[in-house]
């Protein structure tokens, strides 16, 4: 089994990615296991504020909806993982953690982070995964 982690947040690059990770399995569906994981952020120092914790899993799961669209009629297996924390951590820890044998993600993010560090997180996980990591523009 060939087991690949794509992080998701909504933005056109993360459905880039989702659609790189067809063409990655075409023909060998089967053969392949795709988790989409979301990440709601928030420090490691921070006390979880509940209310935006429930807001971030509620964005989450709109956008693996719109996920599931583009990998309708795929054949795929297909898992769906809400994380909270730092996003460039908990995608590189979670692909440790269950083995991943490939990231791919997008170049770029969204939202006021995103748009302070304009790709942090892709060139964070670049450097740190254990694992190969395709970036998409």
């Amino acid at each position: 089994m060939y087991n690949i982690l794509v992080p998701v947040d909504g933005s056109e690059h993360s459905y880039k990615a989702v659609k790189e990770t067809l063409r990655i399995c075409e023909g060998r569906e089967s053969d392949c296991n795709v988790t989409l994981i979301h990440t709601v952020f928030s420090y490691p120092e921070m006390v979880i504020d509940t209310d935006n914790s429930f807001e971030g899993k509620k964005e989450g799961k709109e956008i693996f909806d719109s996920c599931e669209e583009i990998l309708k009629n795929s054949g795929l297996k297909v898992e769906e993982i809400i994380r909270v924390g730092v996003p460039a951590h908990e995608i590189c820890q979670y692909a440790k953690d269950h083995h991943t044998d490939m990231i791919v993600m997008g170049s770029r993010g969204r939202g006021s982070i995103g748009e302070i560090f304009l790709g942090s997180v892709s060139h964070t996980v670049l450097h740190r995964a254990e694992c190969p990591v395709l970036i998409v523009k």
